[in-house]
């Protein structure tokens, strides 16, 4: 089966961004505490995830984390060059193994996925070594309504019919800017 998204798909993604969007500016409404709250419960949420799928957090954090245990600044920082030594005991799902995703970065064209629901992404590793970045198609959606709130805050926003726009980006689909793009 081909996994390229097709222009349909690429608009449906777009709309369902777009209500990711409408979730964010809500909470721009929030007050300090509830925004205060939900950060935690979201960080909570994302430790307790970590630290009970992957191996590689399991054992940086020293086992398993409870949500109301998380504390942001007692957590131990995570190094770009440790992260990408131990890629496929850092990712939750095992079928996400360095080898594959690399094949796929090199062959990478438009917006394909890799296994049917992961965009892969990579710096270009100027600073040392290149990073491999994955998404699944929520937490993409989430990154996309992140940046379309971003983007309306500077006057930029989607239009139907399509507004032009001028974007600068990376020549090849194994960078997110091209990807955004």
């Amino acid at each position: 089966m081909d996994n390229k998204i097709s222009y349909f798909n690429r608009l449906a993604t777009l709309a369902r961004a777009l209500g990711s969007t409408r979730q964010g500016e809500a909470r721009e409404r929030w007050s300090r505490d509830e925004l205060d709250a939900y950060q935690r419960r979201r960080l909570g949420a994302l430790v307790v995830h970590a630290s009970t799928r992957s191996r590689f957090y399991e054992r940086h954090y020293g086992g398993s984390i409870g949500a109301g245990e998380v504390e942001l600044q007692r957590l131990p920082p995570v190094r770009k060059a440790a992260w990408m030594e131990a890629f496929d005991d850092v990712v939750t799902d095992p079928a996400l193994q360095l080898e594959g995703v690399e094949a796929h970065l090199v062959a990478l064209r438009d917006d394909r996925l890799y296994l049917g629901e992961y965009r892969i992404m990579a710096s270009s590793g100027t600073t040392g070594r290149r990073g491999v970045y994955v998404w699944n198609q929520r937490d993409w959606l989430e990154l996309l309504g992140i940046v379309a709130r971003t983007t309306r805050m500077l006057g930029i926003g989607p239009r139907f019919p399509r507004m032009r726009v001028a974007v600068i980006a990376a020549p090849n689909a194994m960078h997110m800017s091209y990807r955004m793009g």
